[in-house]
Formats: C-alpha cells, sequence, structure tokens
C-alpha cells in the first residue's frame, strides 16, 4: 500500500511540475520575443534611453516577482481567498474609481492605468481576480441551488457591475467582454440550465450578426470614420480591411501581412520586417504576428500547443478541486488564459474585430503578467491541497 501512496504523490507532484515548466518556457519565450519585437525601436528612442533591452528587463522583473509571489501562495491554503472573498470583490469594483482620481494615467487615449510612485498598475488585471475569487465563493455558497434562474441571473450581475463599471470609466470594452465571458461560462458550466444559455447565446448571435449587417450595407468613407466611435472604426476595418488600410485597418492589415510572410518557417529571429515601423508597438497585442513572421507557421503552431497542453494541465486541476470554491477558482482561471489566447490569436488572424487583448505571458506588459502568476499560484494551490487530502486518505487506507 506504501507503494501505491508513492506512486500518487509522483503523479499529482508531475502536474504541479508540468505547469511550472510550461509557465518557465511561456515566459522566457515571451522575454525573448519582447526583445526581438522592440529592441530596434528602443535602440533609437531616447524614451527608452536608447537601450535595446529596455522593455525586456523591465518585463523581466515583473516576471520573477510574479514568480516570487507564485510560489508563496502556492505554499498557502487557497481557502484563505475564500474568507477574504467578499471584501476583495469590493476592492476590485472600488479600484476601478482610482480612473477618475488624479492617479490614473492616460496612455494612446486610454485612461486605463494608474500611476503610484514609479509603478504603473493596470486596473483591469486585479479585476479579473477579485471578480474570479468573489465568483468561486458564489458557487460554494449557492451551488445547491444553482438550478433556479434567479440565483444565475445572481452570478451574472456580480460579472456585469465590474464589466459596465470598466467599461464606462476606462473604455476598456476588451477587459469588459473577457469578465463577462468568464461570468457566464462559469454559470454555463455550473449550472443546470443550458437552454437559458443557448437562448443568451442565441440572443446575443443575432444582435451581433444584425449590427455587422448594418454596418457592412453603410460602411462610411475614410474620412468619416475618422469622426467615429475607435469600436465602430475596428469592425469597419475588419469588415474592409483594403477601404481603410491607411488608416483602422493599419495594424491589422500589417499584422496579417506578417503572418502570411512567415511562411512555413519563418525569416528567422530577429529578423522580421514588419515589426519595425509598419505594425505600431508590435510588442502588445499584435505579438503572435511577429512570432509568425520570425518563426513561421511551425513556431506559431509550436506555441499553440504549448498553449493548449498548458490549458488541459489547469483544466485537469479544475476537474480535481477538493470543493466548490477550489474548482471554480481554478476553473474561472483557466477560462481567463483560455479566453486571451483565443482572442487574441484570433485577431492577429483577423478572425475577429481588433479587441486590445494580451496573448498571456508573451505580450508585454508587467502588471498582466504579475497578477496571470499569481493566478498561476491559485491553481497550484488548488492542486497542492487536493494532493494532500488524497495523501492523507491513501494513508488511513493502508493503516
Amino acid at each position: 500500500m506504501k507503494r501505491s501512496v508513492r506512486a500518487f504523490i509522483n503523479q499529482m507532484e508531475r502536474t504541479d511540475y508540468k505547469i511550472i515548466i510550461c509557465l518557465v518556457l511561456l515566459n522566457a519565450f515571451g522575454l525573448l520575443m519582447i526583445y526581438s519585437a522592440s529592441g530596434f525601436l528602443c535602440s533609437i528612442k531616447s524614451e527608452y534611453n536608447y537601450d535595446d533591452m529596455y522593455l525586456v528587463k523591465r518585463q523581466a522583473v515583473f516576471v520573477v516577482l510574479g514568480f516570487i509571489g507564485m510560489f508563496l501562495i502556492w505554499k498557502m491554503n487557497y481557502n484563505i481567498f475564500r474568507k477574504f472573498a467578499v471584501i476583495l470583490y469590493i476592492l476590485g469594483i472600488c479600484s476601478i474609481f482610482l480612473l477618475l482620481t488624479p492617479l490614473a494615467k492616460e496612455s494612446h487615449e486610454a485612461v486605463r492605468w494608474i500611476k503610484i510612485g514609479s509603478v504603473t498598475l493596470q486596473v483591469a488585471e486585479p479585476v479579473k481576480i477579485s471578480l474570479i475569487i468573489g465568483m468561486a465563493y458564489f458557487f460554494s455558497k449557492y451551488y445547491k441551488r444553482m438550478k433556479y434562474i434567479r440565483v444565475i441571473f445572481v452570478a451574472w450581475i456580480l460579472g456585469a457591475v465590474p464589466a459596465l463599471l470598466i467599461y464606462k470609466i476606462s473604455e476598456n470594452l476588451s477587459t469588459a467582454i473577457i469578465i463577462l465571458g468568464i461570468t457566464f461560462a462559469l454559470t454555463f458550466i455550473m449550472a443546470p440550465n443550458w437552454k437559458l444559455h443557448a437562448g443568451v447565446v442565441a440572443g446575443a448571435a443575432g444582435v451581433v450578426t444584425l449590427g455587422i449587417w448594418y454596418l457592412k450595407t453603410n460602411l462610411p468613407s475614410p474620412t468619416e470614420l475618422d469622426n467615429m466611435s475607435f469600436r465602430i472604426g475596428r469592425f469597419a476595418a475588419w469588415l474592409a480591411p483594403e477601404q481603410y488600410a491607411d488608416s483602422k485597418a493599419l495594424q491589422p492589415l500589417q499584422a496579417l501581412y506578417a503572418v502570411a510572410s512567415g511562411g512555413l518557417k519563418g525569416r528567422g529571429f530577429g529578423r522580421g520586417i514588419q515589426k519595425l515601423e509598419k505594425i505600431p508597438e508590435a510588442h502588445n497585442d499584435m505579438i503572435f504576428s511577429v512570432v509568425c513572421e520570425e518563426l513561421g507557421a511551425v513556431g506559431a503552431i509550436l506555441l499553440i500547443v504549448l498553449f493548449v497542453y498548458f490549458i488541459y494541465l489547469l483544466t485537469k486541476v479544475s476537474l480535481h478541486g477538493e470543493n466548490i470554491f477550489g474548482t471554480v477558482l481554478s476553473m474561472g482561471i483557466t477560462l481567463h488564459i483560455a479566453l486571451q489566447t483565443i482572442i487574441n490569436i484570433s485577431v492577429v488572424l483577423m478572425i475577429i474585430p481588433n479587441t486590445g487583448v494580451a496573448l498571456p505571458f508573451i505580450s508585454y506588459g508587467g502588471t498582466a503578467v504579475f497578477f496571470t502568476l499569481l493566478e498561476m499560484g491559485m491553481v497550484l494551490s488548488v492542486n497542492r491541497n487536493h494532493m494532500q487530502k488524497k495523501i492523507r486518505r491513501k494513508m488511513k487506507e493502508s493503516e
């Protein structure tokens, strides 16, 4: 029986180690691609001190801090977050209102960051974590009543509040969509009412289809589009990219050209051309296009396979949570990573309109990588506590 216990421990530990190995590979690859995408521009601009490693070094600091935070949370009992779930959810809501204070920082005509001293924080990231923790608490408390429509509606409201606030205050539609997507997917998985969810999906699909049809049949001229909302501009650029190639469709078109020019094997690491001036800030949302151009379809597919395997490991942990709170917590984090990955790659390939969603662990963004690594610590903690519970059970059986 002792051999079976040891075999079980080894199996559970391997899941932890596999997740950590995937994280190391993704973040290392992300740092390499950030250097490739930004090195030249950083070396010729005074705002980066003419240092080609400027953005890489900044990202590396947050990666290191994120891994430290991840390991600390890994060794904690994740159930402690359940005790403070309501407070954390409220703090997440309150953090959005900081964008209305002097702490707010504007960048690229958007106010989505706050600056405290020398640290710039993107508010959307802690909001996502606080929402997931809040939803995990709600499901753990009302799991047996999830069959009631009114309880599902309450869960949707919990997700809608931060989504609407972050959209209205910061005009961050992409984060709002991700928050709503996580909320809806969790209720779909946890609540035994597929008809309600199917009806909502059908209704939303109908509205979106009608809106796209209307915009496609009434496309404005490039001059008219300049005076319209940038969101309408993104939809119009997606529907008729050649028509707006010199304005709203510049970034997505150039990114698509980069994908196409990479071919099967790519131009070689660091040899991409589109990133130099044609793709604005290629190290951010469009970094996947740099991957495709320099490493080709082979490199892009390998990266996608790594993401798929990583998400599979996170899902595996979600399915083995020791309680509802742990299950929903890890499931919400898994959905967060999966949604952002799918949306980012779909944008680069012009399957959907540009949303401004970063590719997890790969795109430049210190706040994003730091908080996402903290989320990984929570998933590892869920797996660790499940493992310890199973070990104790196995030991009792072996006595």
